[in-house]
């Protein structure tokens, strides 16, 4: 348990720290949840002082990507994402991003997410996600360290 500062890649546009229009988001682990917290700007607008809607699939797909990589250790990629959007969120608000592992068959994993604004629910999800690896080897561990990822408990 605790906390973990874990890219996959430098330049990913949803969590990497060297993306300068990416969202870098920082997430956390705690048990079986993976929380990430962003806080929206100007350039994430969609209708006048809203966030736009593709910004939340984007912090909800990184985050169930995320939980993959750091809660079963296998490289992902999304096969099917339903999203229900609850409520807008303005340009300014920091939102929160919760993902839980659901179950895990032999190549797919299924996953549900929450993006929320204080206790205002802004979107739910339910995603699948495809295994294109194995478990990470020693080599990939390598690789992900040399693109600036590090770690800080389990």
């Amino acid at each position: 348990m605790g906390s973990s500062r874990r890219v996959h890649a430098r330049g990913c546009f949803g969590c990497g720290p060297s993306n300068p229009i990416g969202l870098r988001v920082r997430f956390t682990v705690k048990g079986d949840c993976v929380t990430g917290e962003f806080t929206s700007t100007a350039d994430h607008v969609g209708p006048p002082g809203i966030l736009h809607g593709g910004v939340i699939a984007a912090l909800i797909d990184e985050a169930l990507s995320f939980l993959c990589r750091r809660l079963l250790n296998y490289d992902v990629r999304t096969i099917r994402e339903e999203i229900t959007f609850r409520s807008s969120s303005p340009i300014g608000d920091k939102i929160r991003v919760e993902a839980r592992l659901e179950g895990e068959r032999s190549r797919a994993v299924v996953a549900t997410a929450v993006v929320r604004s204080g206790p205002r629910t802004i979107a739910e999800a339910k995603g699948t996600l495809l295994k294109v690896s194995d478990k990470f080897s020693s080599t990939q561990e390598k690789e992900v360290a040399h693109n600036g990822e590090t770690e800080t408990g389990r």
